[in-house]
């Protein structure tokens, strides 16, 4: 069950379909009467104990504890322990100790096989054929006989037999690892000694067993359950059995009795008993499966660690591999010794040479095995140049990559853990790491790690956005290298299937960093020097989740009781039609939940439901955003995966979400849309030729014309583009529609509003991205590619700098979340990001075993409210059981997924090209600066609003923003497109929005009014220092309540948007909530302005903290 919602096992589902149509019949035979009323549950328990006999000891006579010697005996008359005549072994002492002095008919299995908690107490014949079962009252005052009553003798009458009462067995930790409670009575002394004597040994196997007496078979049979495992096997193979062949035997008796029967191996790791008034005792034993040790197992096995002599040793023997790690301090080294896994790690390296890491498509992977023909590879040889790097692919050198150049497959890794740290019982090891390519993950478009100090994927871009050679510029401008250099050696990660158009990871084959695997062991070494192997793998799992962009849900889970499986959460759209997992999937008989179905034909046999959520507050934000913003994706929220349970509804309290909308202008397209900056400037320049007129025949004959033009010609902003007059429209470029008798403004909105209708949505020929505001821009930057038909070998991904990759994961999120909504928006599908959903469906039903964790439930919705099978699947995490009172039932818990599917190819290729699109768009371009330039203007800045009390935090927002509008570049004019119908100017009195915060627009506008106050000096208008003087002053005077927020402020991401939304003032702000379309122009961007914020908190800190930061004299352009 390493994927999620497979359906359940066939066998299980024609047991439903059986015990359904059962219930279902109108006319009953004497079978089915006795079948529904007069069926019961049996229950069983058998030990593992065996008795050490003095011929075990005479064979193990070296084994101190159990070799034969004169051991005294208690004897209760006097209260005296007596030297015993004769040698006996320590098992055979035990027996005498509880009355039973025959030991001979006890020692070995003998004892647990005569003590079988089944019936009361049975005993099991040598051949395990039949049992003898307790009957009558007993004559004798013997401690041991066969009678119900009497055992354990009759000096204080008669007492019925020792038994159990019930069992409950229930699911822990999402349904991996399972815990029985066993409750026994017994009814005087001897019974309880013999029950403390087999059955209360802590860390002792016992094999729990129930099921039906009788059950209709897969051809609706009357049958009766025979012998099981207990009888069958469980004596016989002893002591050559292994856990994992036991727990097969399970599921293959699991199957011989259609799913009738069930059992449970586990070990003691509990219990408690007390002493009743009656001279009873009652007893509860608690058992759990061997898989438990997964969360207790230890990575670090003392006996076999290195001596520090030797880890020196291995230190100076590693050469030039080992060296720089140990300048570095790497946990590589300094953490070689502390475990097994952690010492294997270091001899990876210090032991190894070129062909360990240089293989193609092999487990282990270096960068700079791949950049050096030396058998002796690092980064001070590997990178003779900046160049050389950047145009094959590795960390130039200064970057200590050292620490961060070798990786191994998260396969290699489980197998290290397998051989090092699990332990084998008889040969056996007790738990297995599944490594097949069944571990597979939800896996997203164009999606890279964003720490490659923690993992590595092969990247594969999409061929939209991308490019094999740097020739192919010439049809593709715009686009990312798709040739990883040294990644070309890496396993595939990414796994299309391309007739379904489904894509999936294959989590084998992401590579772990070793520096970030040692630090990991390190961090979660205790006090103690204790490594939990199960904490250990969460924590990896954990962290690649954030590397790979924060979507990914990796788990480790236990299959079966003893097989680590890692799974995704996330369900995989389309999966279900694979050509390789499809089988896995498809529909499987659905429980009936009450009555008769429709075609009366089949009944329930389900005895409870319910429905529950436990929604906590980061699931409530996703929900209540989501719903209120028309169930989108919002402010880093993926409001789609309850799109489906609200389909049609609003709330009308909360009809509308008053999120920031971003200025699009300034930053690469049209808060219009979906008409674009291209298109208001094709409509602006058409408006002024002759196909726009005013009708002078549409105006009533007693009009004056001229004194109505003169009078009623109005100037009209449209998305801050001006035109004056009432026209008729004829033939509008973007439209071809005709518009009679409307100003500018009505002429743009009712343009707009036509695309928005007919979902028309034109494409404009790429030019540059900016890099900060765009994912295509950083990987661009990441990786090299084209801009604007300009080839560069960029590759700042190798550079290890953790504020990239930060930026590059919040544009990520923007870039992910616009597609699934766009995909929402198309195909009504909600995205499949948001992992498990606590929407708990709760049944019971009449006992039935086979059912496995993480599979399907699928049911009848006659009783469930129409709208969630649309919305939600259920995914079983729990499978419990209740035995007592000759009943069983089973109990089912579930969590929820979105009901996803597989995405149209077209639909996907479309709202992959929208966004896209979106990333590709711009309309201003940097005036050139200097990284040391805009540095140093950041250090003004941030130094100017500390010492008007703006806080750390309100300074990075605002700066954010500056960033956004114009590179904190105080003379930056903002750039359109050469027929927009107007250009922009620097000079005093120009068009287009100018400066730090892109003043805009003349007279009593902002430029005007900025231009104004420096005495139309363009000197003084251009001076950082001047700007940064008004804008405080317009801050006072204008936005009193947005500067009291920014001084009080500790959220970066609030005085982003505050200063966004109050100060910027984007056009589009007004109606963000006037269409789908317009609100997705958000989606993306918020993220994309906080990263630039958060880009400059480094510098803001260090200026907040004290001395005014100095980055050094870097005279290059500008990194992002």
């Amino acid at each position: 069950m390493s994927i999620i919602g497979e359906k359940i096992d066939p066998s299980v589902a024609i047991q439903i379909q059986v015990r359904q149509r059962l219930r279902g019949k109108q006319e009953r035979d004497n079978t089915d009467l006795t079948l529904l009323n007069n069926t019961n549950a049996w229950l069983k328990l058998a030990s593992s104990v065996r008795v050490i006999s003095q011929t075990d000891t005479e064979i193990s006579a070296s084994t101190a504890e159990n070799k034969i010697e004169s051991i005294p005996t208690y004897n209760s008359t006097t209260g005296e322990y007596e030297e015993e005549d004769s040698n006996i072994s320590s098992g055979e002492k035990r027996l005498r100790d509880i009355g039973l002095t025959n030991t001979g008919e006890f020692t070995g299995n003998q004892l647990a096989r005569k003590a079988v908690l089944f019936n009361t107490l049975s005993e099991l014949d040598s051949s395990g054929n039949t049992y003898t079962t307790r009957s009558g009252v007993s004559k004798t005052n013997s401690l041991w006989n066969g009678g119900s009553y009497g055992l354990g003798g009759t000096s204080f009458g008669l007492s019925p037999a020792p038994g159990l009462i019930s069992a409950k067995i229930d699911c822990k930790n999402r349904g991996s690892i399972r815990e029985a409670t066993v409750e026994l009575k017994a009814y005087n002394l001897f019974q309880f000694e013999l029950i403390e004597l087999l059955y209360l040994r802590l860390g002792y196997s016992m094999l729990l067993e129930w099921g039906w007496d009788k059950y209709l078979d897969k051809g609706e049979k009357l049958q009766s359950t025979g012998n099981t495992l207990i009888e069958d096997k469980w004596f016989k193979d002893l002591p050559d059995g292994t856990y994992r062949e036991v727990i097969k035997d399970i599921a293959e008796y699991r199957k011989i009795y259609d799913n009738n029967y069930d059992g449970f191996l586990g070990k003691v790791v509990n219990f408690d008993w007390s002493f009743q008034p009656d001279g009873t005792y009652n007893i509860i034993l608690k058992l759990i499966t061997v898989g438990d040790v997964i969360e207790s197992l230890k990575v670090n096995l003392p006996s076999i660690l290195t001596t520090a002599a030797k880890l020196d040793s291995a230190i100076s023997s590693g050469g030039v591999n080992i060296n720089p790690l140990l300048d570095l301090k790497s946990p590589i080294v300094t953490n070689a010794g502390a475990s097994t896994l952690s010492l294997d790690l270091f001899n990876d390296i210090a032991t190894s040479k070129r062909e360990k890491w240089w293989a193609w498509k092999g487990d282990y992977f270096s960068w700079f095995a791949n950049a050096s023909d030396s058998e002796e590879f690092y980064v001070s040889k590997a990178a003779s140049s900046a160049a050389e790097a950047a145009k094959d692919q590795y960390p130039p050198t200064g970057v200590d990559a050292n620490k961060y150049t070798y990786f191994l497959t998260f396969s290699a890794l489980l197998e290290k853990l397998n051989k090092l740290c699990v332990p084998s019982i008889n040969g056996t090891k007790i738990l297995e790491f599944d490594i097949s390519g069944d571990n597979i993950c939800s896996s997203f478009s164009n999606q890279v790690s964003f720490n490659p100090k923690v993992c590595l994927i092969k990247p594969q871009f999409t061929d939209t956005i991308s490019l094999q050679q740097p020739t192919d510029y010439t049809t593709k401008p715009t686009a990312v290298k798709n040739d990883h250099g040294s990644f070309a050696k890496l396993k595939d990660f990414f796994e299309v299937e391309t007739d379904e158009n489904i894509v999936y990871g294959n989590i084998m084959n992401i590579y772990l960093n070793y520096d970030f695997l040692s630090a990991t062991l390190e961090k979660n070494t205790k006090e103690d020097g204790e490594i939990s192997i199960y904490k250990f793998l969460q924590d990896v799992c954990n962290n690649i989740n954030s590397s790979l962009g924060g979507f990914n849900k990796l788990e480790p889970i236990l299959e079966d009781d003893n097989i680590i499986k890692i799974i995704d959460q996330n369900p995989i759209p389309g999966l279900e039609k694979s050509k390789k997992f499809g089988g896995r999937f498809g529909q499987t008989v659905p429980f009936e939940l009450y009555g008769f179905s429709p075609s009366g034909s089949t009944s329930n046999f389900v005895r409870d439901f319910g429905f529950k959520t436990k929604i906590g507050p980061e699931l409530a934000s996703m929900i209540t955003i989501g719903a209120t913003a028309q169930n989108k994706t919002t402010k880093n929220y993926d409001g789609t995966a309850f799109s489906k349970w609200n389909d049609g509804l609003e709330d009308a309290y909360a009809a509308k979400y008053d999120d920031p909308k971003e200025t699009i202008l300034g930053e690469g397209t049209s808060p219009a849309f979906p008409l674009t900056n291209q298109d208001l400037a094709d409509m602006s320049a058409h408006w002024k030729t002759d196909k726009c007129v005013v009708d002078v025949s549409s105006l009533p004959d007693w009009v004056d014309f001229l004194d109505w033009f003169e009078r009623d010609q109005p100037e009209t902003d449209a998305y801050e583009i001006y035109n004056i007059g009432v026209k008729d429209v004829d033939e509008c470029p973007i439209t071809g529609l005709d518009y009679v008798n409307v100003t500018w403004a009505e002429y743009v909105r009712e343009a707009k509003y036509a695309l928005e209708k007919r979902n028309v949505q034109k494409l404009v020929p790429p030019v540059a991205p900016n890099p900060l505001t765009s994912y295509l821009g950083w990987l661009i930057k990441a990786f090299g590619g084209t801009t604007e038909g300009e080839f560069t070998y960029s590759t700042l991904y190798y550079h290890l700098n953790d504020d990239f990759y930060k930026i590059g994961k919040e544009l990520f999120k923007g870039f992910i979340n616009g597609i699934n909504n766009q995909v929402y928006n198309d195909s009504k599908t909600p995205s499949n990001t948001v992992g498990f959903i606590p929407a708990d469906l709760s049944l019971t039903i009449d006992g039935l075993s086979g059912v496995k964790i993480y599979n399907a439930l699928s049911i009848n919705q006659r009783f469930l409210p129409k709208q969630y099978p649309l919305a939600l699947n259920f995914i079983i995490t729990k499978v419990n059981h209740d035995i007592s009172s000759n009943d069983w039932g089973t109990s089912f818990s579930t969590i929820s997924v979105p009901k996803t599917r597989a995405f149209d190819a077209s639909i996907l290729k479309a709202a992959t090209s929208i966004i896209i699109r979106d990333e590709i768009l711009t309309v201003e371009a940097y005036k050139p600066i200097t990284n040391q330039e805009q540095k140093t203007n950041i250090e003004i800045v941030a130094t100017y609003l500390k010492s008007i009390g703006i806080t750390q935090a309100g300074a990075t927002g605002i700066i954010g923003n500056m960033l956004a509008e114009s590179g904190v570049n105080p003379s930056r004019l903002e750039r359109v497109n050469s027929d927009a119908g107007y250009t922009t100017s620097s000079e005093i009195g120009g068009k287009g929005g100018f400066g730090l915060v892109q003043w805009t627009g003349q007279g009593d506008r902002r430029r005007g009014k900025l231009e104004r106050a420096a005495g139309l000096d363009k000197t003084k208008r251009n001076d950082i220092n001047f700007q940064l003087e008004y804008l405080e002053k317009e801050l006072k005077s204008d936005y009193s309540t947005l500067l009291s927020t920014l001084k009080s402020t500790d959220s970066i991401q609030d005085a982003t948007e505050q200063f966004l939304t109050k100060f910027e003032r984007p056009a589009s702000y007004g109606e963000r909530n006037d269409s789908q379309a317009a609100m997705q122009r958000y989606l993306g961007k918020l993220s994309k302005r906080v990263a630039r914020s958060n880009s400059a908190k480094e510098i803001v800190d260090k200026v907040y903290a004290g001395p005014v930061y100095n980055p050094g004299a870097d005279t290059s352009g500008p990194k992002f």
